[in-house]
């Protein structure tokens, strides 16, 4: 792969794990990832974020930071030290920052995992049936997944009323290609200027230059699965009418420029 030799085709792939502090990875990541190290095999890190209003939640990593650095630094040397080769998934999480869209991920994670829930609650019937007509219903989830959400309990109220208290990082709002918002969120994002949108490339680039400092060998850039860089692919987000938006060719744009200015960096 490039200049990196492969041992095997068996690919880490990059999962969710939560296990960070304030975004900072913690010592029971470096045990978490060199289990699953081979020699010459290829592995993949959760998605790090690339600035402050980046990321869904602290217990994810992010990669912005002098700490977050040295955070990262001996979970990559361990899997350094198995002969692994380790790339950084880079993110930035776009209009799902906003935590009221986190009781969404919960919910399907109360079925996906088996966890049990708060409480006991008779609204969750009423949700199940609101969320199979909006988006979540559009991404492809099958069906045993819906049944095991349904078939578990969490308390609506208490989760709502947690999360509400809780403020994006620094008071910022949740920003996107445009100013449409997913269900059930709480507020609308800020749409990104045209002199925005610079800032947020050159923040993927210092987070590429940041990867390699903690030693990664390379990065990928996360340009799927509803996160910033698709809410300027999607026309169905993005209804903008400068160079960002529009034609395919306008809608690539930001992505391109993100991936053209990680290239540069590394």
């Amino acid at each position: 792969m490039g200049k990196l030799e492969l041992s095997h085709r068996v690919v880490l792939a990059p999962l969710t794990r939560q296990r960070c502090l304030g975004y900072v990875p913690q010592p029971p990541m470096i045990l978490y990832y060199s289990q699953r190290t081979s020699k010459g095999g290829f592995l993949i890190a959760e998605a790090a974020g690339v600035s402050d209003i980046s990321q869904t939640s602290p217990e994810m990593p992010g990669i912005w930071t002098k700490e977050q650095v040295e955070g990262w630094k001996p979970i990559v040397d361990a899997v350094h030290a198995k002969g692994g080769i380790f790339f950084c998934q880079l993110i930035h999480v776009g209009r799902v920052l906003d935590t009221g869209i986190l009781f969404l991920f919960i919910v399907v994670y109360s079925g996906w995992y088996g966890f049990p829930g708060n409480t006991v609650n008779q609204t969750l019937k009423a949700l199940w049936a609101q969320l199979r007509q909006h988006s979540l219903d559009k991404v492809g989830l099958g069906a045993s997944v819906w049944e095991g959400v349904r078939s578990h309990s969490l308390s609506l109220s208490t989760f709502k009323d947690s999360h509400r208290s809780k403020k994006v990082p620094n008071g910022k709002s949740p920003v996107s290609s445009s100013n449409k918002k997913l269900a059930y969120q709480q507020r609308s994002p800020k749409k990104l200027t045209t002199q925005e949108i610079p800032l947020v490339v050159d923040d993927f680039r210092v987070a590429a230059r940041n990867a390699i400092e903690a030693g990664f060998d390379g990065v990928e850039i996360h340009g799927a699965h509803g996160y910033l860089i698709d809410q300027f692919l999607k026309d169905e987000i993005n209804d903008r009418t400068d160079e960002y938006g529009g034609s395919l060719e306008n809608r690539c744009r930001f992505a391109l420029e993100v991936v053209d200015a990680v290239v540069k960096e590394i």
